[in-house]
């Protein structure tokens, strides 16, 4: 008899209680219980975009959770870490060996759970400047009563994570005094996100000083617009202005972006 409780998502105890019917009449009926601690999933298993937690994968005759080939996207200038479960599928005294060996970009530790067959192998990325994927084959060798080569490979996405604007360049177009000189006007739009990493927008100003522009936050700590206005008081003379706006960021590397900005103001 086979029981199987799906416990992915319930970490904590899970205590769940069984009827088993039989054919035997001096007792019809047996009762159990069963009680399971379960820990949470490591935070690095949320990271890796091809994990199967249920199973991971058969690679010979070995189980690899949560997968012998993950794929993880991270944000530049950022060290990766995750681990690896390596289970053999047959009862066997099966001892596995690392051939890899380590370099200046990534390190690996291969370490056995207690007494068991069960191993685990850390890997360790060192932070990459450069946007763009990397993949790393590691390969293990099996011995015991099976000697084979088991093979995983981890990919490594690492995203621009700069700022991006959206105009790169905000072209107000070309607008009548008599209208925008009664009440302040909307005139354009600038989007600020992020593909990865957070970042915060601290102020924003414009070097035209009859622009007024105002940061809303669209998704805390990757997305804002930045709405311009129009001041009536401080409007000039009809003409062409071309400024910038500036936006203050917590960015380490773009703590300050100035983004041009024209605007065409016509008495007609």
């Amino acid at each position: 008899m086979a029981i199987r409780i799906d416990a992915l998502e319930r970490p904590g105890l899970i205590v769940e209680n069984f009827k088993l019917y039989t054919n035997d009449p001096r007792s019809s009926t047996v009762s159990f219980r069963i009680s399971a601690l379960v820990n949470p999933l490591p935070d690095y298993v949320k990271g890796i975009g091809n994990a199967n937690l249920t199973t991971g994968d058969k690679v010979g005759s070995f189980q690899v959770w949560p997968t012998a080939k993950p794929q993880l996207s991270v944000a530049r200038q950022t060290t990766s870490k995750i681990s690896l479960r390596i289970r053999p599928n047959v009862e066997d005294n099966t001892e596995v060996k690392l051939l890899s060996q380590n370099t200046a970009a990534v390190k690996y530790n291969l370490r056995r759970e207690g007494k068991s067959n069960v191993y685990w192998l850390d890997i360790e990325v060192a932070p990459i400047a450069e946007a763009g994927v990397k993949t790393w084959p590691i390969e293990l060798q099996s011995m015991g009563g099976r000697a084979e080569t088991l093979t995983v490979a981890l990919t490594l996405r690492v995203l621009d994570d700069g700022i991006i604007t959206t105009p790169a360049k905000v072209d107000c177009g070309t607008l009548t005094l008599g209208d925008l000189q009664k009440f302040p006007t909307r005139v354009a739009r600038l989007g600020l996100r992020k593909i990865a990493g957070s970042f915060q927008v601290k102020a924003v100003s414009s070097t035209l000083e009859f622009l007024n522009p105002v940061a809303q936050t669209l998704v805390e700590g990757s997305n804002y617009v930045i709405l311009i206005n129009t001041v009536a008081e401080k409007l000039p003379k009809a003409g062409t202005y071309e400024g910038k706006l500036i936006v203050e960021t917590d960015d380490l590397q773009k703590p300050r972006l100035e983004i041009p900005v024209k605007i065409v103001l016509s008495d007609q």
